[in-house]
């Protein structure tokens, strides 16, 4: 059912618009701007038990704003708030603006969330209570790892990542989107270690570490000797020099998956939506960034054949 009033008074739930990604301030006066061009909101502002906010934030702000502006709600028509935040995921998982960060955010969100709804334990990929249950908790991961075309492993380190953005919300709040806006840079293998090493993260001091992360020296290692001196007190430093390794090279592996199936699901998107709203500039840049990208794949299989050899073989 929708209405329409001059200014409905609506409630902002924190978690649900945790869940959309922000707009920058450039977007936000380019939505403000239209809209007092339109004298109203165009589009419904989608509602939750009649009056809190799903999707609609920023259009909300600026009717507030302006209260000459009329705009109109809709409410979603779900019964539980996972319901809510799942249609939240897919909804925004469907814009072609995201950034690889605010798409690894919300597959990751998406994944906790389901296995929230069907009572798994959030604490781990794992049930405690059944071999039914972990079968359950597979196929949730398969099925939204096909429908986003990425792997199982890229939904399990995106759960990870977005679990560790939460940490570092917590002791500073407003970075989380200051990282899903690019704003920041945090490589995920840090995001997604405040989560493995609790106990270390615990022990120091977070101040140190933000200031390490806004310096440019991001904390990772930081984090590391700290949990290993809980961990392993006394080790050897064999084993430490040893797992460093191993670190090092499973973040590598990982960074080049990321990139690749951010890769794949770029180019399938804009191979699968039709360009027929696209003037000849517009298909004429498109052309020329596919051709960019082919011609550096082209130049990095010349680079990777003259170090390692072809062993296609």
């Amino acid at each position: 059912m929708s209405r329409r009033n001059r200014l409905p008074e609506l409630v902002i739930d924190p978690e649900f618009e945790s869940y959309v990604p922000p707009l920058t301030q450039e977007e936000f006066d380019l939505l403000e701007e239209n809209i007092l061009c339109m004298h109203r909101v165009m589009e419904p502002i989608i509602v939750w038990e009649g009056n809190i906010i799903v999707d609609g934030h920023n259009r909300y702000r600026i009717a507030k704003k302006h209260p000459e502006i009329i705009f109109s709600t809709v409410d979603l028509g779900v019964d539980t708030r996972e319901e809510v935040l799942d249609w939240i995921c897919r909804m925004q998982l469907g814009r072609r603006n995201l950034t690889p960060e605010q798409r690894k955010y919300l597959i990751g969100k998406r994944y906790e969330n389901e296995k929230r709804s069907h009572g798994g334990d959030r604490r781990s990929d794992s049930f405690s209570s059944s071999g039914q249950n972990d079968h359950l908790i597979m196929t949730t991961r398969a099925r939204i790892a096909q429908e986003n075309n990425v792997s199982e492993s890229y939904v399990k380190r995106a759960k990870e990542y977005a679990r560790g953005l939460e940490i570092l919300e917590y002791y500073e709040p407003g970075i989380r989107n200051r990282i899903l806006n690019g704003e920041l840079k945090v490589p995920e293998k840090d995001v997604r270690h405040l989560l493995k090493s609790k106990i270390g993260l615990q022990s120091m001091d977070a101040e140190a570490l933000l200031r390490k992360i806004h310096s440019g020296e991001i904390g990772s290692e930081l984090i590391d000797s700290e949990y290993q001196s809980v961990e392993r007190a006394g080790g050897d430093k064999s084993k430490d020099d040893h797992t460093e390794k191993v670190n090092v090279e499973t973040a590598f592996i990982t960074e080049m998956t990321d990139a690749l199936e951010n890769l794949v699901f770029r180019w399938n998107f804009a191979l699968e939506h039709p360009h027929k709203s696209l003037c000849d500039e517009d298909l004429n840049k498109l052309q020329a960034l596919f051709l960019t990208g082919l011609e550096f794949i082209r130049e990095t299989q010349k680079k990777w054949e003259e170090y390692h050899g072809d062993n296609s073989n």
